[in-house]
């Protein structure tokens, strides 16, 4: 067997700092042996290293797209550490390097790339009409995979996945139009005209059309914080190893399933509470204790010991009782590195956008929550997850309503439609990628 080096380009990011390593990579077996750079200096991190080396397995079959090193707490896209892609590249950058094999645009490919992809986010009238026949009080998570099949039954919809052009048509369009779709169902849901306006910024329309007056009425500088904060969460949600909607997706690219319907095999399995669905989990728990500590510690500032509490009574409420936001099937004793990534997206936004205190509140409440669960599952060496966090982005974001009672409620419902904005990239990606490399599966 032929192992071949990869560029150290691999980051591992903890208290002490940045820690660099090389990777040697053996494709077979999916084993990966890393080298760290400076051995000194993860002793020194508390990271023991036995013989210099440590030996990691990779997570899922063969594919150059993503990796999941759950000893360490990180996953990769095309070989680079996502804390690293995430400083270097916009959403948009992450798409084409996905649909194009992992080569990076060039500046003048990558503008050109995003105006196509604006171009493309124009829905056809006849998904449009489909949407708008729905009830109001439809299930927007169904309206979603209606829109879907119905842009795959158009007759020019391109759906020979023996034609790469095709394929690439095809993956342009579901990920470009995903965001308009979900916007579209959003607001004939709660009874809005639909009146977008489109600017030169891919996540920048998505916001607008999904906030309406109060992004477009924000400060440049403010619309820039949000856009970032959408790169971070849309990024780290492209791609993650072998996961579960991924693989439903690539078992139906193996059969030779025209594009649509390996997006539809994805969505329908991103909708799950155990994978989609959790940051909603995590949404509905934070309110939930917002409420509590408001009404049971009147005029007093949360502690630590107050949300001890109220963990405390879930659990005796109901034995089955597990705390959403943490743990994590292949993240072990280590905190999900897509969490910190996010935490430190919130923060910025937080400070660059003028959120309002109800807003700062809710993350203050988050955190706490986050470390405390933490804290008192620490026997059991259980960390943060992607989803402790990735709601709070989507609440500042238009996702919420208020109840008959005035209460303010999140729309989770469209939590994992925001996650399968970004992990349709990853399965057109992994599509591509198998029909490039002949996978097959035994009928």
């Amino acid at each position: 067997m032929t192992a071949t080096t990869v560029e150290p380009i691999y980051q591992l990011v903890t208290p002490k700092g940045r820690l660099n390593f090389t990777v040697v990579q053996e494709k077979n077996n999916r084993q990966v042996t890393i080298k760290p750079s400076d051995p000194r200096a993860w002793l020194e991190a508390g990271i023991l290293i036995q013989d210099v080396q440590a030996k990691l397995t990779a997570i899922g079959p063969a594919t150059a797209i993503s990796d999941v090193y759950g000893e360490y707490g990180f996953a990769t896209l095309y070989g680079e550490a996502l804390e690293s892609v995430t400083e270097r590249l916009s959403y948009m950058e992450v798409v084409y390097k996905c649909l194009h094999g992992g080569r990076e645009a060039t500046p003048e490919e990558a503008k050109a790339f995003e105006r196509n992809m604006i171009e493309r986010s124009t829905i056809p009238n006849a998904v449009a009409k489909i949407i708008h026949d729905f009830p109001t009080n439809s299930d927007p998570q169904h309206m979603l995979q209606a829109a879907i099949a119905a842009l795959g039954a158009l007759p020019d919809a391109p759906k020979n996945v023996k034609d790469p052009e095709q394929r690439q048509s095809a993956s342009r369009d579901l990920i470009a139009k995903m965001p308009t779709m979900i916007a579209m169902i959003k607001a004939h849901k709660e009874g809005r005209r639909w009146n977008p306006t489109r600017g030169d910024s891919f996540v920048g329309n998505y916001l607008q059309a999904l906030m309406g007056d109060a992004y477009r009425n924000l400060p440049q500088e403010y619309k820039e914080a949000y856009q970032e904060a959408w790169n971070q969460y849309l990024t780290c949600h492209v791609a993650h190893g072998s996961n579960a909607s991924a693989f439903a997706s690539l078992v139906t690219t193996t059969t030779g399933a025209d594009p649509y319907n390996v997006a539809l095999a994805g969505i329908s399995t991103l909708y799950g509470p155990a994978h989609g669905g959790a940051a909603g989990e995590v949404s509905n728990i934070v309110l939930e204790l917002q409420d509590w500590l408001e009404t049971r510690f009147v005029g007093e500032t949360p502690t630590a010991e107050m949300v001890k509490v109220f963990l405390r009574e879930k659990k005796e409420n109901d034995p089955s009782f597990m705390a959403p936001g943490i743990g994590h099937a292949v993240y072990k004793g280590v905190r999900d590195g897509r969490a910190v990534i996010l935490e430190a997206a919130f923060e910025h936004l937080v400070q660059n956008a003028n959120l309002s205190p109800e807003q700062t509140k809710v993350f203050d409440i988050a955190k706490l929550y986050i470390e405390t669960a933490e804290d008192v599952l620490n026997g059991k060496n259980i960390k943060r997850n992607v989803d402790s966090l990735a709601f709070l982005i989507q609440l500042v974001s238009g996702f919420t309503e208020t109840d008959e009672n005035g209460k303010t409620t999140a729309q989770s419902a469209y939590f994992p439609m925001n996650f399968g904005v970004a992990r349709m990239v990853g399965y057109m990606a992994l599509m591509n990628e198998a029909h490039e490399n002949g996978y097959l599966i035994i009928r």
